[in-house]
């Protein structure tokens, strides 16, 4: 089974070389590694061009004159040869065994691997995140349908009519899952945690920071999902609704956080009538005590009483009044 490894970059020269090491350690041999520069303007093109006279054989360079992290992986995607698909975003690194113990254990009539993942934080802390054994609801909440370089795919289902979606700043890896889950792509969890999700500030990344539009596009995502899943599987919908509502609800929670009077139009669109027919004691999560906040007062005043407390009440106080996420 040949990989092939793609790794966009812009302006990643801090970190290039930590990424494209951890490919070349990889147990498995990765018949093809493509480098694919996105207008960087530092000296990531050049670390690339050195790797490659020096793997000459293994490693492809590519431009990608669209801008955006989803151009340049699908500009990587189009020169791919493996028959599964390796992405690696240049500031994030895979374990030795990624792919030989995600391969190990696929099935035949596996199309997409779902794995686990490490965040590593500035401080040094780590935190690992498991992916859910039910993919739709790890899409809607916690981030655990893995994530780009945590996942594997076979090349085919990528190159039928499922892509990155180059028109999106951001949200890019929850809207991808959603269209293989949506078009059926045979899914197999492997939840061991085999790579880092290095997290720092980096003004340069490929994915577009814009709080505002970010958590909107969330929030249309999530909307879509529950729709989708309410239209052609309503007895799974009615089931889990509370918990796909909820994670709706969150969404909603932090969008107002930097839009109130969005967010709050969205909710009056969600639920017109309220939080009424829903069985939130199922929910897992959101405390009792938000869902009754919004009952009691509405979702616009609860939501400006929130606001209003962060200004004013200190910080580890606030934190307790977070919602917790809940056990794996």
């Amino acid at each position: 089974m040949n990989v092939s490894v793609i790794i966009p970059a812009y302006n990643a020269a801090p970190f290039l070389a930590r990424a494209i090491d951890s490919v070349l350690a990889q147990e498995y041999p990765v018949a093809q590694l493509i480098l694919v520069d996105n207008n960087s303007v530092d000296g990531t093109l050049a670390i690339m061009h050195s790797y490659q006279q020096r793997y000459p054989q293994r490693i492809l360079v590519a431009q990608c004159k669209r801008q955006g992290v989803s151009a340049a992986r699908n500009r990587g995607l189009a020169l791919a040869t493996g028959e599964w698909v390796q992405f690696l975003d240049a500031d994030d690194t895979l374990d030795p065994r990624k792919l030989s113990a995600q391969l190990a254990l696929v099935q035949p009539r596996t199309e997409w691997i779902i794995g686990g993942y490490r965040n590593a934080y500035a401080d040094g802390s780590t935190l690992n995140n498991i992916p859910h054994p039910d993919p739709w609801r790890g899409l809607v909440f916690g981030y655990r349908a893995g994530c780009t370089h945590a996942n594997l795919f076979r090349r085919h289902v990528l190159t039928s009519g499922i892509a990155w979606e180059e028109s999106l700043p951001d949200n890019e890896d929850p809207t991808l899952c959603f269209a293989l889950l949506r078009a059926g792509v045979r899914w197999q969890v492997i939840p061991e945690v085999l790579c880092t999700y290095h997290h720092h500030p980096t003004p340069g990344r490929l994915s577009l920071h814009d709080a505002v539009g970010g958590k909107a596009r969330e929030v249309a995502l999530l909307r879509a999902i529950n729709s989708h899943l309410a239209a052609t599987a309503p007895a799974y919908w009615q089931e889990h609704a509370a918990y796909f509502q909820a994670a709706l609800l969150r969404a909603l929670r932090v969008q107002a956080t930097f839009d109130l009077t969005g967010a709050t139009a969205t909710f009056q669109t969600c639920f017109p009538q309220g939080l009424t027919g829903i069985d939130w004691a199922t929910q897992q999560l959101l405390p009792k005590v938000f869902i009754q906040a919004y009952q009691l007062f509405g979702f616009h005043r609860s939501e400006a009483i929130r606001l209003t407390l962060s200004q004013i009440l200190p910080s580890r106080l606030l934190q307790r009044l977070k919602p917790r996420n809940p056990q794996p």
